[in-house]
């Protein structure tokens, strides 16, 4: 598994990598230039990601299984006069 690290190339033989999943949230560009048997070089492809921080999703509520799960109509219970 490479190991990025910003502005340091990654050189491979192999037409896939993986990707290390130790980067710091943030936004990074990651540049690919191929080299074929000749060493001529291709012209750079470059793609910018972001990596989110997986902590800062938001939170879900756990609701108690035992309430109703559609709604209802509130009871409103009005005072008679004289009572």
């Amino acid at each position: 598994m490479a190991k990025f690290k910003p502005g340091e190339p990654i050189v491979t033989e192999e037409p896939f990598i993986l990707v290390d999943a130790g980067l710091k949230p943030g936004r990074y560009v990651f540049q690919l230039v191929v080299v074929d048997d000749e060493g001529n070089e291709s012209a750079p492809d470059r793609v910018q990601i972001v990596v989110s921080d997986r902590q800062s999703v938001t939170p879900t509520i756990i609701v108690d299984p035992t309430l109703p799960t559609r709604p209802t109509r509130p009871i409103i219970d009005t005072p008679t006069p004289g009572r």
